[in-house]
């Protein structure tokens, strides 16, 4: 039904643009994780911190508030009211910024919804979702969102998602822009698909569309258990790794 609404009917050339750059980001090499912590363990720009529940200051609230509204105008829910369930439910969101080091301003958010579903047998299935909210917007490194703050975050909270024994970890990221699957590709997750004009969201897009849409088609992201456990030991190579959280 959903499907027949005229704003949920892809324009051919427009879907064909999003598959035109899902396949370049996927020729991409991947930076990997040790690339990743390697790069920003060695930026004096930013520092990155996991966010625990009644440890936020108002200032950074409106931060986050600020710079989610940035990068999406159009959202599916109010972030607001999702932002203090996160820091009211502890057990089912992992929070991570990065912020600059020198202005203390929070460039990078991210966070991980971790759910528990029984099957029919009786056994437990673990699952999570990342989100995020990073700026397009060169901090310090020249890099934006597509550098090792937006990298760092998504993989400390893969990281933690082992930790928790998540059987799958995955991401829904906008079909029109670059670098949030860039980030996805970079981390070793996996592509699933698109989903076709799957949400009512919005934001800057480095696609030139034809026919825009209130809808957008999200690319599907994941990691499944063994790929989560392969990550995690490949970060643990690295003389340069920090314990989690320490500065």
């Amino acid at each position: 039904l959903g499907k027949s609404h005229s704003q949920r009917l892809a324009n051919e050339a427009d879907a064909r643009r999003e598959r035109e750059l899902i396949r370049r980001i996927l020729t991409m090499p991947s930076k990997g994780p040790l690339e990743i912590i390697g790069q920003f363990n060695r930026s004096a720009h930013f520092i990155e911190e996991p966010v625990k529940p009644g440890s936020i200051s108002t200032s950074d609230k409106a931060q986050l508030m600020r710079l989610h509204q940035e990068v999406f105008p159009t959202f599916p829910y109010d972030f607001s009211y999702k932002l203090e369930l996160m820091m009211d439910s502890p057990d089912t969101y992992l929070m991570m910024i990065a912020r600059s080091s020198s202005a203390g301003d929070i460039c990078s958010f991210s966070n991980l919804e971790v759910n528990d579903l029984v099957l029919e047998d009786g056994q437990k299935f673990r699952f999570s979702e990342f989100d995020n909210s990073m700026s397009r917007k060169p901090r310090g490194d020249g890099e934006g969102m597509t550098g090792s703050p937006g990298s760092r975050v998504r993989l400390e909270l893969a990281r933690l998602a082992h930790q928790k024994n998540v059987d799958l970890c995955y991401a829904e990221s906008r079909a029109g822009l670059v670098a949030i699957n860039q980030i996805s590709h970079h981390i070793g997750m996996r592509f699933g698909g698109a989903l076709e004009k799957h949400l009512l969201i919005s934001g800057i897009n480095d696609i030139d569309y034809q026919a825009p849409s209130s809808f957008e088609t999200m690319n599907v992201w994941f990691l499944n258990r063994q790929d989560l456990a392969k990550l995690e030991q490949a970060c643990t190579q690295t003389p340069e790794e920090r314990t989690f959280g320490k500065k």
